[in-house]
């Protein structure tokens, strides 16, 4: 058992453990993308860049936070303010990663309620339909947060996603 789950704003000198970190979230996602948005890895044994990275830490509307199990480093989460549905959010959740020996034991769920209720104000979660593990985590992760006002959206656009829509109320 997890005994403790924290967050932590990311620094600029931590930008090697993000990059590493997302390695492990595109190998991981690569099985939701589909046959026809397969990605090679480069000739360096690396997945290309797919997240504009630099931007997260240099953009005010973009922010890194670290997941730490037990003091150790277990994943991280990426917020900015860009919609899939085109309406407009305080916050989406733009990529979050929980490393395989913390899944399945509550890290993530208890980082996602603190983080959304760190972060009031409307947000926006978008699940890819292919992700069956996501679209039964986020619901129940979300519904656990101080918020109101669930919506769910089905976008259709390839690849199609389940939208989360919902505001996250002041303590």
């Amino acid at each position: 058992m997890v005994e403790t789950v924290t967050l932590e704003r990311g620094r600029p000198g931590q930008k090697a453990a993000l990059e590493n970190l997302v390695q492990l979230y595109v190998h991981d996602f690569t099985d939701f993308l589909g046959p026809k948005r397969q990605i090679d890895v480069d000739e360096d044994g690396r997945f290309p860049e797919m997240i504009a990275l630099e931007r997260y830490w240099n953009d005010k509307d973009r922010s890194v936070w670290f997941l730490r199990a037990d003091g150790a480093l277990g994943g991280f989460a990426l917020l900015n303010t860009v919609t899939h549905s085109g309406q407009p959010a305080d916050f989406n959740m733009a990529e979050f990663f929980v490393s395989r020996p913390y899944r399945g034991r509550a890290v993530a769920d208890r980082a996602v309620v603190d983080l959304l209720n760190r972060h009031p104000g409307q947000w926006e979660v978008a699940i890819l339909a292919r992700n069956v593990p996501a679209q039964r985590f986020w619901p129940r992760a979300v519904a656990r947060a101080n918020i109101s006002g669930m919506e769910t959206i089905i976008a259709g656009d390839e690849p199609s996603r389940t939208l989360l829509r919902f505001v996250v109320a002041e303590k």
